[in-house]
């Protein structure tokens, strides 16, 4: 039996979700609401009021795609009507109404998580394993600098009210965050933010430095200034043995160096569509029976290399199509969680909460 879906806000976002829905064939797009009867597709039921929508019998599952500041009451209003939710990022633009939607999902005992879709990127899944499994040992830096512009953003946008968005910390930032959260699996233990005003009401270069409790120590820049010839986003990750660059906010490509052994070298291959050269370190090499080692400390650490390498990785389809795939595999993760309770979601809504919170004590700290 199909899950039907219900889809609040049909901006460009809302109608790309629709897009993607219409593609898995266990998923029906049974209802759209929007404020702008314009927004009406005309083939599939549409309310002009969201709460018209969340009382359909023919819902199961709400995806909320509004501005922020009134993703809390429609995900609670949906929870409280019986339905399943998908809140777009953030959950909320403050930690008060975050944990109200967390309340409200135990007590309803629904399904509430956040879009997080950078999570089922392949780079990012690949990332993630490294650090799970220890490839190449401890990360102990992630550097992140995202330049964006602002050409479609006149100064009356709801982007700039910060009482509507959060600012570009819980608006935007909490993506990467999130993506850092995920890739370490560590908690943030303090939190700095500073921050640039272009003008009154448009804060528009952001900056978090963040330190978690394992050591690494993770920074992030978002500029809303600048042309859209010069969009560009890039991270880099340190790890005790390998430097990851990867580029795009979206990430789809980038190159590593890292220091191997024969136990690690089919790892750096699970990137996709690597390309690589190696290069022995000949002169750290040793000699240990018959094979030749290298035994080299990091942060306090020993390990045997014996191979340096580098090289390229890609994800061969355009950025439409990996973030169309990406929306689809968290939305099948949602409907997994469904179909059996136990299934353990890749994003939460304490993942949501966590990420928000960083956005937070930054946007604070800034002040």
């Amino acid at each position: 039996m199909a899950t039907k879906i219900g889809i609040i806000g049909f901006g460009g976002f809302g109608q790309f979700i629709y897009e993607s829905c219409k593609q898995l064939k266990h998923i029906e797009v049974s209802a759209i609401a929007d404020n702008k009867k314009s927004c009406d597709p005309g083939h599939t039921k549409f309310y002009t009021a969201w709460k018209g929508l969340i009382r359909d019998e023919n819902v199961d599952l709400v995806w909320i795609a509004t501005v922020p500041d009134v993703h809390a009451g429609i995900a609670c209003a949906a929870m409280y009507a019986g339905k399943d939710v998908i809140i777009e990022k953030p959950a909320a633009t403050n930690m008060k109404d975050a944990k109200q939607i967390l309340n409200v999902r135990d007590k309803t005992a629904r399904i509430a998580t956040v879009n997080y879709m950078m999570r089922f990127n392949p780079i990012s899944i690949c990332l993630q394993q490294f650090n799970d499994k220890n490839i190449f040992g401890k990360i102990r830096r992630v550097h992140i600098e995202n330049y964006a512009q602002d050409e479609t953003l006149p100064l009356k946008h709801w982007f700039w009210n910060k009482e509507v968005s959060g600012g570009i910390l819980i608006e935007h930032a909490v993506h990467f965050f999130d993506l850092v959260n995920y890739i370490s699996g560590q908690k943030q233990i303090k939190v700095n933010g500073l921050c640039y005003r272009r003008q009154s009401g448009q804060e528009d270069q952001v900056f978090a430095g963040v330190l978690y409790d394992k050591g690494l120590i993770a920074s992030h820049y978002h500029s809303f200034s600048r042309p859209g010839f010069f969009e560009r986003t890039s991270i880099r990750l340190s790890f005790d043995l390998a430097e990851i660059d990867i580029e795009g906010w979206l990430p789809l490509k980038g190159h590593f160096r890292a220091l191997i052994n024969k136990n690690t070298a089919s790892e750096i291959r699970k990137l996709p569509n690597v390309e690589m050269k190696e290069q022995k370190i000949a002169s750290i090499l040793k000699k240990q029976g018959n094979t030749e080692i290298a035994m080299l400390r990091s942060g306090g650490i020993k390990y045997n290399v014996d191979k340096m390498v580098e090289g390229t990785f890609e994800i061969i389809e355009d950025k439409q199509q990996v973030y169309g795939v990406c929306v689809r595999a968290l939305l099948s993760d949602v409907i997994a969680k469904r179909e059996k309770p136990s299934h353990k979601m890749r994003v939460n809504l304490e993942d949501g909460i966590t990420s928000l919170e960083i956005a937070t004590l930054a946007s604070k700290s800034c002040r």
